[in-house]
């Protein structure tokens, strides 16, 4: 590719020096080329973002392939790291496609690099349940997970169980 390009510069200047000897005026074929060029810059100005992204993806390796990562709103395992786009398959096994130039401006999120993972969920009760039945189903649930961590499942600290909010249909305990 380089060679070609080099031939092509050194054809079109001997095309301007046989036309500057035969007198002839280039002043106008100049600057269509300029004016062509200009377009072409601006038509490539995508495609060159997308690729500066990839090569900044591949130096600062904030994620490699089969990676769980999180990348403006979209969640999953890296499929492919290409210079225009990256591919990510998300939890719905959809094939998601972000070009490279939104991932050198955005927040990554790399869950594989992480040594431990915070679960939050909420266990919805029905409003029929009563104030016993309530502490006591807490405390249960405290119990389990207290188990889980002496199993080491779980991390001994950072284990909360509470009742969160009266919910549209249900009470709601957010562990």
């Amino acid at each position: 590719i380089i060679i070609a390009v080099f031939r092509i510069i050194i054809t079109l200047i001997c095309i301007f020096a046989i036309a500057n000897e035969w007198q002839q005026d280039l002043t106008g074929i100049l600057a269509g080329l300029g004016i062509g060029g200009i377009a072409v810059a601006i038509a490539a100005q995508d495609t060159l973002a997308n690729m500066y992204g990839g090569i900044s993806i591949f130096i600062d390796k904030p994620f490699i392939k089969d990676q769980f990562v999180s990348i403006s709103g979209v969640e999953g395992r890296v499929e492919e790291i290409s210079l225009r786009s990256t591919r990510i398959r998300t939890f719905d096994r959809l094939l998601v496609s972000i070009p490279n130039s939104i991932l050198a401006k955005e927040a990554i999120t790399n869950f594989s690099k992480s040594n431990v993972r915070r679960i939050k969920f909420k266990l919805h009760l029905s409003y029929d349940t009563t104030e016993n039945q309530l502490n006591n189903f807490i405390d249960k649930t405290k119990k389990y997970l207290s188990g889980l961590a002496e199993k080491k499942v779980l991390l001994k600290s950072g284990q909360n169980v509470t009742f969160d909010e009266y919910g549209r249909s249900s009470l709601e305990v957010l562990v």
